[in-house]
Protein backbone atom coordinates (compact mmCIF):
# COMPACT_ATOMS: atom_id res chain seq x y z
CA UNK A 1 0.00 0.00 0.00
CA UNK A 2 1.00 3.70 -0.41
CA UNK A 3 1.04 6.11 2.37
CA UNK A 4 -1.43 7.78 -0.14
CA UNK A 5 -3.90 4.73 0.35
CA UNK A 6 -3.83 3.06 3.60
CA UNK A 7 -7.11 0.43 4.95
CA UNK A 8 -5.94 2.84 8.40
CA UNK A 9 -7.31 6.17 6.35
CA UNK A 10 -10.55 4.48 7.01
CA UNK A 11 -12.88 6.22 9.51
CA UNK A 12 -15.36 5.01 11.01
CA UNK A 13 -17.83 6.99 10.46
CA UNK A 14 -17.34 6.24 6.88
CA UNK A 15 -20.25 3.24 5.38
CA UNK A 16 -19.55 -0.29 5.10
CA UNK A 17 -19.52 -0.06 0.71
CA UNK A 18 -16.89 2.88 1.46
CA UNK A 19 -14.74 0.32 3.21
CA UNK A 20 -15.51 -2.65 1.17
CA UNK A 21 -14.75 -0.33 -1.87
CA UNK A 22 -11.19 1.00 -0.66
CA UNK A 23 -10.14 -2.75 0.45
CA UNK A 24 -11.03 -3.64 -3.64
CA UNK A 25 -9.10 -1.18 -4.61
CA UNK A 26 -6.11 -1.99 -2.83
CA UNK A 27 -6.48 -5.61 -3.54
CA UNK A 28 -8.45 -5.09 -7.30
CA UNK A 29 -9.07 -8.84 -7.75
CA UNK A 30 -11.00 -9.71 -4.99
CA UNK A 31 -14.78 -9.45 -5.01
CA UNK A 32 -16.56 -7.90 -2.09
CA UNK A 33 -20.75 -7.70 -0.61
CA UNK A 34 -22.49 -7.03 2.67
CA UNK A 35 -23.29 -9.18 5.44
CA UNK A 36 -26.48 -9.40 7.59
CA UNK A 37 -26.24 -6.18 9.93
CA UNK A 38 -24.28 -8.01 12.95
CA UNK A 39 -23.54 -11.46 10.97
CA UNK A 40 -21.32 -12.79 9.20
CA UNK A 41 -23.80 -14.57 6.58
CA UNK A 42 -24.56 -12.58 3.36
CA UNK A 43 -27.64 -10.32 3.09
CA UNK A 44 -30.62 -12.50 1.50
CA UNK A 45 -30.00 -13.07 -2.27
CA UNK A 46 -26.47 -12.03 -2.40
CA UNK A 47 -24.41 -13.49 -5.17
CA UNK A 48 -20.89 -12.07 -5.62
CA UNK A 49 -19.53 -10.87 -8.40
CA UNK A 50 -17.06 -9.03 -10.47
CA UNK A 51 -19.25 -6.00 -11.88
CA UNK A 52 -19.08 -2.94 -10.09
CA UNK A 53 -22.17 -1.98 -10.78
CA UNK A 54 -24.07 -4.43 -9.22
CA UNK A 55 -21.74 -4.54 -6.20
CA UNK A 56 -22.88 -0.92 -6.17
CA UNK A 57 -26.20 -1.83 -6.20
CA UNK A 58 -26.28 -4.30 -3.36
CA UNK A 59 -28.49 -3.47 -0.74
CA UNK A 60 -25.82 -2.06 1.78
CA UNK A 61 -28.57 -0.66 3.85
CA UNK A 62 -28.19 -1.28 7.70
CA UNK A 63 -24.79 -3.11 6.82
CA UNK A 64 -22.29 -3.32 9.19
CA UNK A 65 -19.78 -5.98 7.71
CA UNK A 66 -18.52 -7.31 4.35
CA UNK A 67 -16.78 -10.72 3.30
CA UNK A 68 -14.38 -10.89 0.85
CA UNK A 69 -13.86 -13.57 -1.64
CA UNK A 70 -10.12 -13.80 -1.76
CA UNK A 71 -9.93 -13.89 -5.74
CA UNK A 72 -6.35 -14.14 -6.61
CA UNK A 73 -5.19 -14.13 -2.74
CA UNK A 74 -5.38 -16.27 0.23
CA UNK A 75 -6.81 -15.88 3.58
CA UNK A 76 -5.36 -17.81 6.63
CA UNK A 77 -7.45 -17.25 9.43
CA UNK A 78 -6.35 -18.54 12.71
CA UNK A 79 -9.39 -18.50 15.08
CA UNK A 80 -7.73 -18.05 18.73
CA UNK A 81 -4.73 -17.74 20.47
CA UNK A 82 -4.08 -21.57 20.14
CA UNK A 83 -4.32 -21.51 16.56
CA UNK A 84 -1.98 -18.41 16.05
CA UNK A 85 0.48 -20.27 18.77
CA UNK A 86 0.63 -23.66 16.63
CA UNK A 87 1.07 -21.84 13.31
CA UNK A 88 3.78 -19.52 14.64
CA UNK A 89 5.72 -22.73 15.32
CA UNK A 90 5.19 -24.33 12.39
CA UNK A 91 6.26 -21.45 9.97
CA UNK A 92 9.06 -20.82 12.21
CA UNK A 93 11.27 -23.53 10.90
CA UNK A 94 11.32 -21.47 7.50
CA UNK A 95 12.51 -18.27 9.38
CA UNK A 96 10.83 -14.80 9.49
CA UNK A 97 7.14 -14.60 8.16
CA UNK A 98 6.99 -12.26 5.84
CA UNK A 99 5.47 -8.58 6.38
CA UNK A 100 1.79 -8.77 4.91
CA UNK A 101 -1.68 -8.05 5.54
CA UNK A 102 -2.61 -8.68 8.71
CA UNK A 103 -6.41 -8.28 10.12
CA UNK A 104 -6.95 -8.37 14.12
CA UNK A 105 -10.50 -10.47 14.51
CA UNK A 106 -12.65 -10.82 17.19
CA UNK A 107 -10.96 -13.81 18.90
CA UNK A 108 -7.63 -13.82 16.65
CA UNK A 109 -6.40 -13.03 12.77
CA UNK A 110 -6.62 -12.97 9.19
CA UNK A 111 -3.36 -12.72 7.28
CA UNK A 112 -3.54 -11.79 3.42
CA UNK A 113 -1.46 -13.19 0.79
CA UNK A 114 -1.13 -12.84 -2.87
CA UNK A 115 -1.30 -15.77 -5.26
CA UNK A 116 -4.06 -18.84 -4.40
CA UNK A 117 -3.48 -22.03 -3.03
CA UNK A 118 -5.55 -25.24 -2.62
CA UNK A 119 -8.40 -25.01 -0.28
CA UNK A 120 -8.05 -26.98 2.65
CA UNK A 121 -9.67 -26.55 6.28
CA UNK A 122 -8.87 -29.03 8.95
CA UNK A 123 -5.22 -29.29 8.45
CA UNK A 124 -4.57 -27.71 11.71
CA UNK A 125 -6.87 -27.17 14.33
CA UNK A 126 -8.80 -24.01 14.07
CA UNK A 127 -7.16 -22.90 10.99
CA UNK A 128 -8.93 -22.59 7.99
CA UNK A 129 -8.09 -21.38 4.48
CA UNK A 130 -9.78 -18.97 2.28
CA UNK A 131 -8.28 -19.07 -1.54
CA UNK A 132 -9.81 -17.98 -4.59
CA UNK A 133 -13.49 -18.86 -4.96
CA UNK A 134 -13.21 -21.38 -1.83
CA UNK A 135 -15.64 -19.05 0.40
CA UNK A 136 -14.87 -15.84 1.97
CA UNK A 137 -13.37 -13.90 5.15
CA UNK A 138 -15.10 -11.09 6.76
CA UNK A 139 -13.42 -7.76 5.66
CA UNK A 140 -11.39 -5.56 7.65
CA UNK A 141 -13.44 -2.42 8.96
CA UNK A 142 -16.56 -4.78 9.64
CA UNK A 143 -18.27 -4.79 12.81
CA UNK A 144 -19.68 -8.14 14.36
CA UNK A 145 -21.37 -8.64 17.69
CA UNK A 146 -19.96 -4.95 18.44
CA UNK A 147 -15.82 -6.52 17.54
CA UNK A 148 -14.83 -4.48 15.04
CA UNK A 149 -12.27 -6.32 12.28
CA UNK A 150 -9.30 -3.81 12.91
CA UNK A 151 -5.91 -3.55 10.39
CA UNK A 152 -2.88 -4.36 12.58
CA UNK A 153 0.16 -4.55 10.02
CA UNK A 154 -0.53 -1.95 7.66
CA UNK A 155 1.17 -3.53 4.33
CA UNK A 156 0.85 -4.49 0.87
CA UNK A 157 -0.40 -8.69 1.19
CA UNK A 158 2.67 -10.06 0.24
CA UNK A 159 3.16 -13.07 -2.09
CA UNK A 160 2.05 -16.73 -0.80
CA UNK A 161 5.42 -18.45 0.27
CA UNK A 162 6.33 -21.51 -1.49
CA UNK A 163 6.74 -23.25 1.71
CA UNK A 164 3.25 -22.24 3.36
CA UNK A 165 1.36 -23.74 0.06
CA UNK A 166 3.31 -27.09 0.68
CA UNK A 167 2.81 -26.62 4.62
CA UNK A 168 -0.92 -26.22 3.76
CA UNK A 169 -0.59 -29.23 1.01
CA UNK A 170 0.85 -31.65 3.72
CA UNK A 171 -0.53 -34.84 5.40
CA UNK A 172 -2.64 -35.25 8.33
CA UNK A 173 -2.42 -35.40 11.68
CA UNK A 174 -2.82 -38.19 13.72
CA UNK A 175 0.25 -40.85 14.99
CA UNK A 176 3.00 -39.21 13.60
CA UNK A 177 2.24 -35.80 14.69
CA UNK A 178 1.35 -37.30 18.15
CA UNK A 179 5.03 -38.78 17.89
CA UNK A 180 6.46 -35.52 16.98
CA UNK A 181 4.33 -33.95 19.97
CA UNK A 182 5.72 -36.38 22.43
CA UNK A 183 9.26 -36.44 21.16
CA UNK A 184 8.91 -32.10 21.90
CA UNK A 185 7.82 -33.44 25.47
CA UNK A 186 10.70 -35.49 26.04
CA UNK A 187 13.25 -32.75 24.94
CA UNK A 188 11.86 -29.71 26.87
CA UNK A 189 11.00 -32.30 30.00
CA UNK A 190 13.07 -29.69 32.26
CA UNK A 191 10.76 -27.17 31.34
CA UNK A 192 7.74 -28.94 31.64
CA UNK A 193 8.88 -29.51 34.89
CA UNK A 194 9.58 -25.72 35.81
CA UNK A 195 6.43 -24.93 34.26
CA UNK A 196 4.13 -27.66 36.42
CA UNK A 197 6.10 -25.97 39.55
CA UNK A 198 4.86 -22.72 38.57
CA UNK A 199 1.51 -22.89 37.85
CA UNK A 200 0.40 -26.47 39.09
CA UNK A 201 0.72 -29.63 37.95
CA UNK A 202 -3.18 -29.56 37.45
CA UNK A 203 -2.98 -26.86 35.31
CA UNK A 204 -0.03 -27.48 33.38
CA UNK A 205 -1.76 -30.69 32.23
CA UNK A 206 -4.66 -29.29 31.12
CA UNK A 207 -2.72 -26.54 29.20
CA UNK A 208 -1.00 -29.17 27.77
CA UNK A 209 -4.27 -31.25 26.64
CA UNK A 210 -5.76 -28.17 25.40
CA UNK A 211 -2.71 -27.41 23.52
CA UNK A 212 -2.58 -31.34 22.00
CA UNK A 213 -5.80 -31.35 20.67
CA UNK A 214 -5.45 -27.59 19.25
CA UNK A 215 -2.96 -28.71 17.00
CA UNK A 216 -5.34 -31.69 15.80
CA UNK A 217 -4.40 -34.99 17.94
CA UNK A 218 -7.71 -37.16 18.58
CA UNK A 219 -8.81 -37.40 22.38
CA UNK A 220 -7.72 -41.01 22.97
CA UNK A 221 -4.32 -40.56 22.02
CA UNK A 222 -4.04 -36.97 23.50
CA UNK A 223 -5.13 -38.56 27.13
CA UNK A 224 -2.18 -40.96 26.87
CA UNK A 225 0.22 -38.55 26.35
CA UNK A 226 -1.02 -36.49 29.14
CA UNK A 227 -0.60 -39.59 31.33
CA UNK A 228 2.78 -40.33 30.21
CA UNK A 229 3.65 -36.96 30.67
CA UNK A 230 2.05 -36.92 34.37
CA UNK A 231 4.56 -40.19 35.48
CA UNK A 232 7.55 -38.29 34.34
CA UNK A 233 6.84 -35.28 36.79
CA UNK A 234 8.88 -35.25 40.15
CA UNK A 235 5.58 -35.65 41.99
CA UNK A 236 2.85 -36.99 39.89
CA UNK A 237 -0.64 -35.74 39.59
CA UNK A 238 -3.03 -38.89 41.85
CA UNK A 239 -4.08 -40.84 38.66
CA UNK A 240 -7.68 -41.11 40.48
CA UNK A 241 -7.81 -37.28 40.46
CA UNK A 242 -6.34 -37.04 36.86
CA UNK A 243 -9.75 -38.92 35.97
CA UNK A 244 -12.08 -36.41 36.48
CA UNK A 245 -10.35 -32.72 35.60
CA UNK A 246 -7.26 -33.48 32.83
CA UNK A 247 -8.84 -36.54 31.40
CA UNK A 248 -12.43 -36.09 31.65
CA UNK A 249 -13.18 -38.82 29.55
CA UNK A 250 -15.95 -41.31 30.12
CA UNK A 251 -14.50 -44.25 28.51
CA UNK A 252 -11.98 -45.66 31.32
CA UNK A 253 -11.69 -48.86 30.03
CA UNK A 254 -9.22 -47.68 27.19
CA UNK A 255 -6.60 -46.77 29.83
CA UNK A 256 -6.58 -50.03 31.31
CA UNK A 257 -9.02 -48.74 34.78
CA UNK A 258 -12.36 -49.04 35.31
CA UNK A 259 -14.82 -46.70 36.84
CA UNK A 260 -15.12 -48.53 39.96
CA UNK A 261 -11.36 -47.82 40.77
CA UNK A 262 -12.32 -44.72 41.22
CA UNK A 263 -12.66 -42.80 45.25
CA UNK A 264 -16.76 -41.91 45.18
CA UNK A 265 -15.33 -39.68 48.00
CA UNK A 266 -13.88 -37.94 44.88
CA UNK A 267 -17.16 -37.39 43.05
CA UNK A 268 -19.62 -36.47 45.36
CA UNK A 269 -20.14 -36.32 49.44
CA UNK A 270 -18.92 -33.77 51.81
CA UNK A 271 -20.08 -30.54 50.59
CA UNK A 272 -22.51 -29.77 52.91
CA UNK A 273 -21.87 -27.27 55.39
CA UNK A 274 -23.26 -26.95 59.17
CA UNK A 275 -23.36 -23.94 60.67
CA UNK A 276 -19.99 -24.71 62.87
CA UNK A 277 -19.08 -24.56 59.59
CA UNK A 278 -20.16 -21.55 58.45
CA UNK A 279 -19.14 -19.43 61.64
CA UNK A 280 -15.26 -20.40 60.62
CA UNK A 281 -15.72 -19.07 57.20
CA UNK A 282 -13.29 -15.54 57.89
CA UNK A 283 -15.16 -12.66 57.25
CA UNK A 284 -14.98 -10.69 53.24
CA UNK A 285 -11.59 -8.65 52.73
CA UNK A 286 -11.51 -5.38 50.82
CA UNK A 287 -9.04 -4.13 48.04
CA UNK A 288 -10.49 -1.20 48.58
CA UNK A 289 -12.94 -0.35 51.52
CA UNK A 290 -16.77 -1.72 51.46
CA UNK A 291 -16.05 -1.21 47.58
CA UNK A 292 -14.17 -3.36 46.01
CA UNK A 293 -13.18 -6.98 47.19
CA UNK A 294 -9.99 -7.91 47.10
CA UNK A 295 -11.30 -11.14 45.35
CA UNK A 296 -14.25 -10.98 42.84
CA UNK A 297 -15.57 -9.57 39.39
CA UNK A 298 -17.06 -6.07 38.72
CA UNK A 299 -18.38 -3.64 36.43
CA UNK A 300 -18.20 0.30 35.74
CA UNK A 301 -20.81 0.81 33.49
CA UNK A 302 -20.54 4.39 31.70
CA UNK A 303 -21.12 6.12 28.20
CA UNK A 304 -18.64 7.28 26.24
CA UNK A 305 -17.25 10.52 27.22
CA UNK A 306 -17.66 10.20 30.85
CA UNK A 307 -14.45 9.98 32.05
CA UNK A 308 -14.79 6.01 33.05
CA UNK A 309 -11.10 5.22 31.46
CA UNK A 310 -9.62 7.89 33.63
CA UNK A 311 -11.80 6.92 36.77
CA UNK A 312 -10.16 3.37 36.33
CA UNK A 313 -6.41 4.51 35.60
CA UNK A 314 -6.88 6.60 38.37
CA UNK A 315 -7.87 3.24 40.41
CA UNK A 316 -5.20 1.46 39.28
CA UNK A 317 -2.45 3.84 39.74
CA UNK A 318 -3.74 4.62 43.99
CA UNK A 319 -3.63 0.99 43.82
CA UNK A 320 -0.23 0.36 42.40
CA UNK A 321 1.43 3.36 43.78
CA UNK A 322 0.83 2.22 47.23
CA UNK A 323 -1.90 5.03 48.26
CA UNK A 324 -3.56 4.98 51.23
CA UNK A 325 -7.27 5.29 50.03
CA UNK A 326 -9.30 6.06 46.47
CA UNK A 327 -12.49 8.02 46.25
CA UNK A 328 -11.96 8.88 50.57
CA UNK A 329 -11.96 4.84 51.21
CA UNK A 330 -9.10 2.92 52.73
CA UNK A 331 -6.79 0.50 49.92
CA UNK A 332 -5.24 -2.33 51.84
CA UNK A 333 -2.66 -4.45 49.99
CA UNK A 334 -2.38 -7.80 51.13
CA UNK A 335 0.78 -10.16 51.07
CA UNK A 336 2.98 -7.97 48.56
CA UNK A 337 0.21 -7.88 46.11
CA UNK A 338 0.46 -4.51 44.61
CA UNK A 339 0.74 -5.29 40.99
CA UNK A 340 -2.21 -3.98 38.53
CA UNK A 341 -3.20 -5.08 35.11
CA UNK A 342 -4.84 -2.75 32.30
CA UNK A 343 -6.10 -4.70 29.28
CA UNK A 344 -6.70 -2.03 26.64
CA UNK A 345 -8.50 -2.24 23.73
CA UNK A 346 -8.42 1.15 22.44
CA UNK A 347 -6.66 4.05 23.06
CA UNK A 348 -3.31 2.67 23.33
CA UNK A 349 -0.97 5.57 21.74
CA UNK A 350 -2.76 7.50 24.40
CA UNK A 351 -2.13 5.41 27.42
CA UNK A 352 0.94 6.50 28.41
CA UNK A 353 0.22 10.13 28.26
CA UNK A 354 -2.48 9.90 30.39
CA UNK A 355 -0.67 7.79 33.06
CA UNK A 356 2.11 10.73 32.84
CA UNK A 357 -0.52 13.25 33.76
CA UNK A 358 -1.42 11.39 36.88
CA UNK A 359 2.01 11.28 37.72
CA UNK A 360 2.48 15.09 37.34
CA UNK A 361 -0.96 15.52 39.26
CA UNK A 362 0.59 13.33 42.03
CA UNK A 363 4.29 14.84 41.60
CA UNK A 364 6.64 11.79 40.65
CA UNK A 365 6.41 8.35 39.09
CA UNK A 366 4.28 6.20 40.16
CA UNK A 367 3.50 3.49 37.42
CA UNK A 368 6.24 1.54 37.77
CA UNK A 369 3.78 -1.72 39.16
CA UNK A 370 0.91 -0.83 36.53
CA UNK A 371 1.53 -3.39 33.53
CA UNK A 372 -0.53 -3.00 30.65
CA UNK A 373 -2.28 -5.38 27.77
CA UNK A 374 -2.41 -3.98 24.32
CA UNK A 375 -5.66 -6.27 22.85
CA UNK A 376 -5.70 -4.06 19.83
CA UNK A 377 -1.93 -5.55 19.35
CA UNK A 378 -2.58 -8.82 20.88
CA UNK A 379 -5.96 -10.06 20.18
CA UNK A 380 -7.00 -11.34 23.46
CA UNK A 381 -11.07 -12.49 24.79
CA UNK A 382 -11.30 -12.64 28.33
CA UNK A 383 -14.45 -14.21 27.96
CA UNK A 384 -12.93 -17.82 27.20
CA UNK A 385 -10.91 -20.35 29.01
CA UNK A 386 -7.85 -19.96 25.88
CA UNK A 387 -8.11 -16.30 26.64
CA UNK A 388 -7.73 -16.36 30.16
CA UNK A 389 -4.81 -18.42 29.96
CA UNK A 390 -2.98 -16.99 27.48
CA UNK A 391 -3.39 -14.52 30.29
CA UNK A 392 -2.22 -16.58 32.92
CA UNK A 393 0.89 -17.14 30.78
CA UNK A 394 1.67 -13.79 30.67
CA UNK A 395 1.41 -13.20 34.38
CA UNK A 396 4.02 -15.66 34.62
CA UNK A 397 6.07 -14.23 31.86
CA UNK A 398 6.61 -10.93 33.76
CA UNK A 399 7.49 -12.56 36.74
CA UNK A 400 4.19 -11.50 38.51
CA UNK A 401 2.10 -14.55 40.01
CA UNK A 402 1.19 -14.16 43.10
CA UNK A 403 1.44 -10.08 42.44
CA UNK A 404 -1.46 -8.96 40.53
CA UNK A 405 -4.30 -7.10 43.32
CA UNK A 406 -6.39 -6.33 40.13
CA UNK A 407 -7.44 -6.61 35.99
CA UNK A 408 -8.73 -3.92 35.07
CA UNK A 409 -10.26 -4.81 31.29
CA UNK A 410 -11.46 -1.80 29.25
CA UNK A 411 -13.81 -2.36 27.56
CA UNK A 412 -15.55 -5.66 28.14
CA UNK A 413 -17.56 -5.03 24.63
CA UNK A 414 -13.92 -5.49 22.59
CA UNK A 415 -12.59 -7.95 24.89
CA UNK A 416 -15.61 -10.27 24.93
CA UNK A 417 -15.03 -10.91 21.55
CA UNK A 418 -17.04 -14.45 21.11
CA UNK A 419 -19.13 -14.66 23.95
CA UNK A 420 -22.50 -12.79 22.60
CA UNK A 421 -23.65 -9.92 25.25
CA UNK A 422 -26.95 -10.04 24.97
CA UNK A 423 -27.12 -14.06 25.49
CA UNK A 424 -27.39 -14.18 29.35
CA UNK A 425 -26.40 -18.16 29.32
CA UNK A 426 -23.25 -16.82 27.38
CA UNK A 427 -22.60 -13.72 29.78
CA UNK A 428 -22.80 -15.71 33.04
CA UNK A 429 -20.75 -18.77 31.52
CA UNK A 430 -17.89 -15.90 30.47
CA UNK A 431 -18.18 -14.61 33.96
CA UNK A 432 -17.63 -17.56 35.86
CA UNK A 433 -14.05 -18.37 34.37
CA UNK A 434 -13.67 -15.14 34.88
CA UNK A 435 -14.70 -15.94 38.76
CA UNK A 436 -12.40 -18.36 38.35
CA UNK A 437 -9.54 -16.60 37.69
CA UNK A 438 -9.99 -13.99 40.75
CA UNK A 439 -10.27 -17.17 43.42
CA UNK A 440 -6.84 -18.52 41.48
CA UNK A 441 -4.99 -15.60 41.35
CA UNK A 442 -6.67 -14.38 44.53
CA UNK A 443 -7.58 -10.66 42.68
CA UNK A 444 -10.35 -8.54 42.09
CA UNK A 445 -11.53 -8.09 38.04
CA UNK A 446 -12.96 -5.60 36.53
CA UNK A 447 -14.69 -5.09 33.66
CA UNK A 448 -15.25 -1.31 31.83
CA UNK A 449 -19.11 -1.52 30.07
CA UNK A 450 -20.95 0.76 27.89
CA UNK A 451 -24.50 1.59 28.61
CA UNK A 452 -26.96 0.67 26.04
CA UNK A 453 -30.37 2.39 24.68
CA UNK A 454 -31.15 2.36 28.66
CA UNK A 455 -28.52 5.13 29.40
CA UNK A 456 -29.24 3.79 33.42
CA UNK A 457 -27.77 0.08 32.63
CA UNK A 458 -25.07 -1.86 30.92
CA UNK A 459 -25.23 -2.51 27.45
CA UNK A 460 -26.41 -5.84 26.48
CA UNK A 461 -27.56 -9.15 28.68
CA UNK A 462 -29.95 -8.21 31.54
CA UNK A 463 -28.18 -11.04 33.84
CA UNK A 464 -24.84 -8.43 33.78
CA UNK A 465 -25.81 -6.85 37.43
CA UNK A 466 -27.02 -10.38 38.86
CA UNK A 467 -23.83 -11.56 37.76
CA UNK A 468 -21.46 -9.14 39.47
CA UNK A 469 -20.21 -9.04 43.25
CA UNK A 470 -19.81 -5.12 42.92
CA UNK A 471 -21.15 -2.37 40.12
CA UNK A 472 -19.98 1.37 39.44
CA UNK A 473 -22.11 3.75 37.50
CA UNK A 474 -20.90 7.04 35.77
CA UNK A 475 -22.87 10.13 34.52
CA UNK A 476 -22.66 13.69 34.47
CA UNK A 477 -19.59 13.80 37.06
CA UNK A 478 -20.64 11.60 39.45
CA UNK A 479 -18.75 8.28 40.10
CA UNK A 480 -21.66 5.61 42.34
CA UNK A 481 -21.12 2.63 43.47
CA UNK A 482 -24.67 0.92 42.71
CA UNK A 483 -24.19 -2.69 43.93
CA UNK A 484 -22.27 -4.85 46.47
CA UNK A 485 -22.83 -7.90 47.26
CA UNK A 486 -20.95 -8.12 51.01
CA UNK A 487 -21.71 -4.43 51.97
CA UNK A 488 -24.19 -2.27 52.27
CA UNK A 489 -22.00 0.94 51.93
CA UNK A 490 -23.19 3.93 49.49
CA UNK A 491 -21.07 5.89 47.31
CA UNK A 492 -21.18 9.33 45.49
CA UNK A 493 -18.48 11.30 44.76
CA UNK A 494 -18.23 14.28 42.38
CA UNK A 495 -14.96 14.26 40.36
CA UNK A 496 -13.29 16.63 37.16
CA UNK A 497 -11.07 15.72 34.36
CA UNK A 498 -8.36 18.70 34.82
CA UNK A 499 -5.73 19.61 32.33
CA UNK A 500 -2.57 19.11 33.95
CA UNK A 501 -0.69 21.85 33.11
CA UNK A 502 2.65 20.60 31.12
CA UNK A 503 1.24 17.65 29.85
CA UNK A 504 -1.32 17.06 26.83
CA UNK A 505 -3.58 15.14 28.71
CA UNK A 506 -6.36 15.20 31.37
CA UNK A 507 -6.58 13.40 35.15
CA UNK A 508 -9.08 12.40 36.87
CA UNK A 509 -9.88 14.41 40.08
CA UNK A 510 -11.78 14.47 43.08
CA UNK A 511 -10.02 17.38 45.07
CA UNK A 512 -12.23 20.05 43.70
CA UNK A 513 -15.67 19.18 42.80
CA UNK A 514 -18.56 18.11 44.62
CA UNK A 515 -22.15 16.38 43.22
CA UNK A 516 -24.37 19.59 43.48
CA UNK A 517 -21.48 21.85 41.60
CA UNK A 518 -20.59 19.14 38.92
CA UNK A 519 -24.39 18.70 37.66
CA UNK A 520 -24.77 21.76 37.55
CA UNK A 521 -22.00 23.51 36.07
CA UNK A 522 -21.46 23.68 32.40
CA UNK A 523 -17.38 23.46 32.89
CA UNK A 524 -18.05 19.40 33.57
CA UNK A 525 -17.12 17.27 30.59
CA UNK A 526 -20.89 16.59 29.24
CA UNK A 527 -22.34 13.23 28.86
CA UNK A 528 -23.57 12.49 24.96
CA UNK A 529 -27.08 11.72 26.12
CA UNK A 530 -27.24 15.62 26.76
CA UNK A 531 -25.76 16.40 23.14
CA UNK A 532 -28.07 17.49 20.70
CA UNK A 533 -27.14 16.51 16.56
CA UNK A 534 -23.58 14.57 16.56
CA UNK A 535 -22.41 13.70 20.08
CA UNK A 536 -18.81 13.61 18.68
CA UNK A 537 -19.09 17.28 17.06
CA UNK A 538 -20.74 18.59 20.05
CA UNK A 539 -18.20 16.86 22.41
CA UNK A 540 -15.51 18.10 20.19
CA UNK A 541 -17.10 21.86 20.16
CA UNK A 542 -17.80 22.35 23.92
CA UNK A 543 -14.11 21.61 24.70
CA UNK A 544 -12.79 24.35 22.08
CA UNK A 545 -15.16 26.84 23.70
CA UNK A 546 -13.13 25.68 26.93
CA UNK A 547 -9.92 26.70 25.79
CA UNK A 548 -9.09 22.85 25.61
CA UNK A 549 -5.96 21.80 23.38
CA UNK A 550 -6.70 20.26 20.23
CA UNK A 551 -4.09 17.23 21.04
CA UNK A 552 -5.93 16.89 24.88
CA UNK A 553 -9.52 16.54 23.06
CA UNK A 554 -8.03 13.98 20.62
CA UNK A 555 -6.34 12.01 24.01
CA UNK A 556 -9.39 12.01 25.44
CA UNK A 557 -12.18 11.21 22.84
CA UNK A 558 -9.39 8.78 21.33
CA UNK A 559 -9.26 10.57 17.68
CA UNK A 560 -6.93 11.75 15.85
CA UNK A 561 -5.87 16.33 16.05
CA UNK A 562 -6.90 16.09 12.71
CA UNK A 563 -10.35 15.03 13.72
CA UNK A 564 -10.94 17.51 16.01
CA UNK A 565 -9.53 20.69 13.26
CA UNK A 566 -11.91 19.36 10.78
CA UNK A 567 -15.07 19.17 12.89
CA UNK A 568 -14.03 22.86 14.58
CA UNK A 569 -13.68 23.72 10.68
Amino acid sequence: MTPEATLLDIQPHDSIYEIAREFQKLNPTVRVFPLEPNKKEPKKGIRWTDDSKKIRDFNWEGATGYGVVPIGMTGIDLDGYGAAKAFESKVSEFGDAPDTLIVRTPNGVHMYFTGETEHRNGWMKNIDIRSGSSGYLVGPGSIVKGAQYRVVSDVAAAQIPSQYRDLILSGTHGQQEAREAIDALERTQNTFQDVANAIGYNNTLLSLKGKLIRIGIDEPTTNQMVIAANNNLENPYPLDDLKHTVLANKDYEQFGYELSDVDKSSITGGRLTTREDRLKRPPPTWLVDQCIPSQGVGQVVAASGTGKSFAMIDLGLSISSGKASWLDRDITLEDNKDVVIFINSEGNMGFQRRLDAWNVKEGGVFDEKLYDLNAEEFSIDISTEDGLMSLEADIISADIKGKVAMVIADTQGQLFATADENSNSEFNQAIKRIKQFTHKHKCAFILVHHTGHDATRGRGASAQRQAMDFQFSIANGVIDLTKSKESEAALNKAFRLSEIKGTDSVAFDTSQANVKDVVQSPDFLPSPQRFTGSALENAVRDRVARGRSYVSIAIELNISAEQVKEIVG
